[in-house]
C-alpha cells in the first residue's frame, strides 16, 4: 500500500520531469482538448518577448539557478498573461522548498485565466495541489476584533486557514485603533493549528497628514491653533476636530475630522477660489509707508491683493503728515490710489471713505487731493461713478 509520503515523493519526481516538458512547451504538460482554441504547447501561446523570457527561465533552471529561473518565468507570465506559465513558477517554488507558495501559485494559475483552460491542465494542476498539501501545515487565525488584517511572516493571508511551510512562523493581527497582536507558531507537515489573537484598544494618539489641494501655501489650523503652512502632520487623541485652511488671511476651506487612537489618516482640504480685489497706493515720495487693515504692507508704490470689502489704508510720511482712507472694493475690482501728503503734520487726522470713486472728507486744515485711476471691475453692477480725480476740502474750523 502506498503511503501519502511515498505519493508525495513520487509526485515530486514526476513534477520535476513535468517541469522539463513544460519548459519545452510540451503538449503532455498542457494538452488541449481537440476542440479547444488553446495551443497545445505552452510556449506556442506566447509572444516573441514572452518566449524569450520563457526560454531564459528554462535554461536557468537546467543550470540550477532556480530563483533566477522563477523570475524569468514570472516575466513571461506578466508579458503574456498565459496562466499555464505559472505551473513552471510553482515548480520553482517547490524546488526552493516553498511548498505553500507553490500551492498559492497553482491556485492563481487556475483563477486568473481569461479563457477556458485545457481539461488535462486543470486536472494535472489540481493533482499537484493535492500532493503538495502533504508538505505543508494549515494555520487558522481567530482575531478578537472583526475586520482585522492577518499576516503570517509579514504577508497578508488571503485564505483562513492558510497554508504554511513546516517550521516556525510569526502571526499578527492588526486593525486601526487597536494594538497589533502577535503570536508565534511552530508546525510540522500535516499539522492543523488554530491561534486566537486578542487585540486591545490603542493608547497611542492618532495621526493626520493634512494638506490643501490647489493651495500649497495655505495656513492650517485646528481650532485657534496654527499648525503651519502647506502640508503638516499632527497627533491627536480620540475626538472630533475642526480643521480649517486660510489663504491670504481668509477662510478657504474647513472640514471636521474624526481622530482615533492608533489610526493614521490623510486629510485633503479642497476649497473654491476666493474672490479677490487689488489695490495700488502711490504717493509723491517713495519712502512713505503704507498700512492696510493694521498690517504694514510696504512703501509707496505697493500693489497688493485683498479680499473684496472695506479696507482701511493709512499712508504716513516720516516727519510729515499721515492720511487714513477707507476703501470699499468689489469682487475682481482693481483700485489705484494716488495720495499727496504735506511735509509737516497739521495736527488734524482727517478720514476718507472711497467707494466707486467717491471721496468724503471730514474737517481738515488743508486741501487734500486723492486721485484714483479708472477702476477696473469684472463683477456685476459695477456702478457708474468713476471719476479720475476727486478734490475734497472744507473750511478750516469745521467740527469733526
Amino acid at each position: 500500500m502506498r503511503t501519502p509520503e511515498s505519493k508525495a515523493k513520487r509526485w515530486g519526481i514526476a513534477l520535476g520531469s513535468a517541469m522539463f516538458l513544460a519548459l519545452l512547451g510540451d503538449a503532455r504538460v498542457a494538452h488541449a482538448d481537440p476542440t479547444s482554441a488553446v495551443p497545445a504547447a505552452v510556449r506556442d501561446a506566447l509572444g516573441a518577448e514572452a518566449q524569450a523570457d520563457f526560454d531564459r527561465g528554462a535554461q536557468l533552471f537546467r543550470q540550477g539557478q532556480t530563483s533566477e529561473a522563477r523570475e524569468a518565468f514570472l516575466a513571461a507570465y506578466e508579458r503574456s498573461n498565459e496562466p499555464r506559465v505559472l505551473f513552471n513558477v510553482a515548480v520553482c517554488d517547490k524546488q526552493l522548498g516553498h511548498h505553500s507558495q507553490a500551492i498559492a501559485t497553482l491556485k492563481r494559475s487556475l483563477a486568473t485565466a481569461d479563457r477556458p483552460l485545457p481539461r488535462e491542465y486543470i486536472e494535472r494542476t489540481a493533482e499537484a495541489i493535492a500532493t503538495l498539501r502533504h508538505y505543508v501545515a494549515t494555520v487558522t487565525v481567530d482575531p478578537s476584533v472583526g475586520g482585522a488584517v492577518v499576516r503570517i511572516d509579514g504577508e497578508v493571508i488571503r485564505e483562513n486557514p492558510a497554508d504554511v511551510d513546516a517550521g516556525s512562523h510569526v502571526v499578527t493581527a492588526s486593525k486601526g485603533g487597536f494594538e497589533t497582536a502577535t503570536a508565534t507558531v511552530a508546525v510540522k507537515p500535516g499539522d492543523a493549528s488554530r491561534i486566537s489573537l486578542q487585540l486591545t484598544p490603542s493608547s497611542s494618539p492618532g495621526t493626520a497628514r493634512i494638506s490643501c489641494v490647489g493651495e500649497p501655501t495655505c495656513e492650517l489650523r485646528i481650532g485657534d491653533e496654527v499648525l503651519g503652512r502647506g502640508t503638516v502632520s499632527v497627533s491627536r487623541t480620540n475626538g472630533s476636530y475642526l480643521v480649517r485652511a486660510f489663504s491670504s488671511g481668509r477662510l478657504w476651506s474647513e472640514r471636521r475630522v474624526e481622530m482615533t487612537n492608533g489610526v493614521a489618516i490623510d486629510v485633503a482640504l479642497i476649497g473654491a477660489p476666493l474672490p479677490v480685489a487689488h489695490i495700488r497706493i502711490t504717493t509723491d515720495r517713495a519712502d512713505d509707508s503704507v498700512t492696510i487693515d493694521g498690517v504694514r504692507a510696504g512703501k509707496s508704490g505697493i500693489e497688493t491683493e485683498v479680499a473684496p470689502g472695506e479696507h482701511r489704508v493709512i499712508i504716513a510720511r516720516s516727519g510729515g503728515e499721515s492720511r487714513t482712507i477707507d476703501v470699499l472694493l468689489r469682487d475682481n475690482e482693481t483700485r489705484d490710489l494716488r495720495v499727496s501728503l504735506e511735509e509737516k503734520r497739521t495736527g488734524v487726522s482727517p478720514w476718507w471713505f472711497v467707494t466707486g470713486g467717491v471721496v468724503l472728507a471730514a474737517a481738515t486744515t488743508a486741501v487734500v487731493v486723492v486721485a484714483t485711476r479708472p477702476t477696473t471691475f469684472e463683477g456685476n453692477a459695477a456702478g457708474t461713478l468713476n471719476p479720475y480725480v476727486v478734490t475734497a476740502s472744507v473750511r478750516p474750523g469745521v467740527a469733526r
